[in-house]
């Protein structure tokens, strides 16, 4: 029995929401991303600004001077995900199976709701009109048998639109449009099919099955079948997200290896955590390099599953020395991993249990006094033109901590105890203790990431204070 899947996707989401959160935008060209002509890029940006040839990725600078009447700002903690949830629960008020591709994409099967609420076209319309009016995010819609015609007829319905792609209607709706409308044709592929004379799908769909194979091998059969118009029928409610990425665009472009390596160990912290608190283990990990001249360079690796921030960095870092070839200065580093799993048992080895009771034993610590509270030595410091530690009390474990390394936090009403650090000196010097060291910032406690595979930290939190110190043995 054929499927009914519909692809939603919300119209210029981002911007969206923050006009939700401020009136005072809608109407006006919006770029999200940062101060005008800041060195970041556009992480966003309305439609009113796309007329003035301002796009997802370009710098802000060169947006400013595209669109020098555009607002731009910086995005709103912590709206995109409420919204985002919001959305889903108002989807699954009325549809069985919704499966979450990305913060602003869904993919829904209505299959059999003809039964509940009669024809599916209609059904499908009203749905996506009831989202707009009681959250007020505008929307577009694409329906068809499977995942892969959902998705290109919900790009062509932009904005606010709705096509239906009627059964086995699929290929003579896909022939005519531009090659790049298959999905997982980036912009590589795309010039390597034109290259090959495939510039709209119908090109492609003309190929024999086995001259398919011969051209371009298994990868290349599975763009041949897109373009026949077939597809994935399957929809996994629950398994919603795709990927988890984190990057920077550094305040001035380095080649200072030593830099880069702090910035790659402190994304890779920020993706081991938000793994771990969505119970998800990944199995590729990505880096992207952003050079001085704009061009991005990428490198993919594919490994047992792992949320463990050491293993991630070890393999971005790996990524990065053999992806950092060019004389030339870095300006942005990104570190994101997929193939996302749901952790479902334990680890089965001892040492493997003990990395697991360190990293919740940290994540407990990062939940009660933010993410920035605490930080592995090797990625300490990162960036200190950011002067990211607004906090006082920040403290550092070590890098090269082993499989016997333990983080033990016990909460105590009594005073704040390092049996071998000195108090924090308000105004005064730092004194040394034995094993714990002072940073640039006289009130953070760094332990030497030289420190011994036997190295124990003991946390006592104290819930006078609110501080966390640590002692060695």
């Amino acid at each position: 029995m054929d499927k009914t899947i519909v692809c939603l996707d919300m119209d210029c989401y981002f911007v969206s929401v923050e006009r939700l959160v401020n009136a005072n935008l809608k109407g006006k060209p919006v770029v999200i991303g940062g101060p005008a002509k800041s060195r970041g890029v556009v992480s966003a940006c309305s439609y009113e600004t796309r007329d003035y040839g301002v796009r997802s990725g370009m710098s802000l600078t060169e947006a400013y001077h595209r669109c020098p009447k555009a607002v731009f700002m910086t995005s709103t903690p912590g709206v995109y995900s409420e919204y985002s949830r919001k959305i889903k629960m108002y989807l699954e008020k009325w549809v069985p199976i919704v499966s979450q591709a990305s913060v602003d994409e869904f993919y829904l099967d209505i299959t059999g709701c003809e039964r509940l609420y009669g024809n599916l076209y209609n059904f499908a319309w009203n749905l996506k009109l009831g989202l707009e009016k009681e959250l007020g995010l505008p929307a577009s819609m694409g329906m068809g048998r499977h995942k892969h015609i959902a998705k290109v007829a919900c790009n062509m319905a932009k904005q606010q639109g709705f096509i239906y792609v009627q059964p086995h209607e699929e290929k003579h709706f896909l022939s005519g449009l531009p090659i790049n409308s298959i999905q997982g044709v980036g912009k590589e592929t795309e010039k390597s099919l034109i290259a090959r004379g495939f510039t709209r799908v119908e090109h492609l769909a003309q190929l024999t099955h086995e001259q398919a194979l011969s051209m371009m091998g298994k990868w290349g059969v599975s763009l041949w079948l897109k373009a026949q118009g077939e597809g994935s029928q399957s929809l996994s409610g629950g398994d919603a997200q795709k990927s988890i990425s984190h990057d920077t665009t550094l305040p001035k472009d380095t080649s200072d290896s030593r830099v880069l390596r702090k910035i790659v160990a402190r994304l890779s912290e920020k993706i081991g955590y938000d793994l771990r608190k969505e119970g998800w283990k990944a199995r590729k990990i990505t880096l992207k390099l952003r050079y001085s001249d704009f061009k991005t360079h990428t490198k993919q690796i594919t490994i047992a599953p792992t949320h463990h921030d050491d293993t991630i960095f070890n393999v971005a870092w790996s990524s990065f020395e053999l992806l950092n070839t060019r004389r030339l200065q870095i300006r942005m580093v990104g570190v994101s991993v997929g193939e996302l799993e749901h952790e479902y048992t334990l680890s089965l080895f001892e040492d493997a249990q003990k990395k697991d009771d360190l990293y919740a034993a940290i994540d407990k610590i990062k939940n009660k006094f933010g993410k920035s509270f605490i930080c592995a030595g090797r990625s300490f410091d990162a960036l200190n033109q950011k002067k990211r530690n607004k906090n006082r009390n920040v403290c550092t474990i070590p890098e090269t901590h082993s499989a016997a390394f333990n983080a033990e936090i016990t909460e105590s009403s009594d005073q704040n105890k390092a049996q071998f650090a000195t108090k924090r000196m308000r105004g005064g010097r730092f004194s040394e203790g034995q094993g714990i060291m002072p940073s640039e910032n006289r009130n953070v406690y760094t332990i030497p990431e030289t420190r011994s595979a036997a190295f124990n930290a003991e946390i006592t939190e104290s819930s006078d204070q609110n501080k966390a110190q640590f002692a060695t043995k």
